[in-house]
């Protein structure tokens, strides 16, 4: 999603398109997204959280189809008659590798690790496969992930930055319901009620953010600030 609003709008613009845009959308699912889940789960079952995806996401398809269109420089190489490639090798490896390493991590407890052969297994094949990623990546000329563009320094620690804000946001989005639901004994439902207003006070606040963007202020500050912010919410 960022690659295409890159590519759609010009660089005074992409800070309010960016913030807007992408910020609300990655904000619907953990802010909406648990709520109407929680609902379900309560009045249903937790399979409807999966079976309500399947009309989306045939209606997403369909209407990316026809609105989103190929940037200039790809309508070029049709128009050259040139065959985009696509890395299957280096997409397969990273697909098995990551695939593996999330059941890994997600059955790793109840089946105590390391102890069970299930998890003994898919953890070498992980680590097969990640290592085959990085290696095939590394060596190809047009791969998947570009793991050259970590030399730059600016991109390595935005990169060691995100992982870090994500590992944060998402932990807590996880693990707080949990807690909320078997340690104090809130249902689903009133458990992502009393998470949800943090997520609705970033959606308000974004807007701003892309404003102050576009007025040339300078986004290293804010986004310090922020990280700082987050800091001492978690302590």
């Amino acid at each position: 999603m960022q690659a295409i609003l890159a590519d759609s709008f010009s660089p005074q613009k992409r800070g309010m398109a960016m913030a807007p845009l992408y910020t609300v959308a990655i904000l619907v699912a953990p802010v909406l997204g648990p709520t109407a889940g929680g609902w379900i789960t309560d009045n249903y079952s937790w399979r409807w959280i999966f079976y309500i995806n399947i009309p989306i996401g045939i209606l997403c398809a369909f209407l990316t189809r026809i609105v989103l269109e190929d940037p200039p420089y790809m309508k070029e190489l049709k128009a050259k008659a040139r065959k985009l490639s696509v890395d299957w090798v280096g997409l397969g490896f990273i697909s098995i590798g990551l695939a593996t390493l999330e059941i890994v991590l997600d059955k790793g407890q109840e089946l105590d690790w390391f102890g069970s052969h299930f998890i003994v297994f898919l953890a070498t094949v992980s680590l097969i496969a990640l290592a085959g990623a990085i290696y095939w990546e590394l060596h190809r000329p047009s791969p998947v992930v570009n793991l050259r563009l970590l030399k730059e320094r600016n991109f390595l620690f935005c990169c060691i930055l995100i992982l870090g804000l994500y590992s944060a946001l998402y932990a807590a989005i996880y693990l707080l319901p949990l807690y909320m639901q078997q340690m104090m004994g809130y249902t689903a439902t009133a458990a992502v009620f009393a998470l949800s207003p943090a997520g609705l006070f970033t959606m308000m606040e974004v807007p701003l953010v892309g404003y102050l963007l576009t007025r040339g202020y300078d986004p290293r500050k804010m986004a310090f600030s922020g990280l700082i912010v987050i800091a001492f919410s978690h302590e």
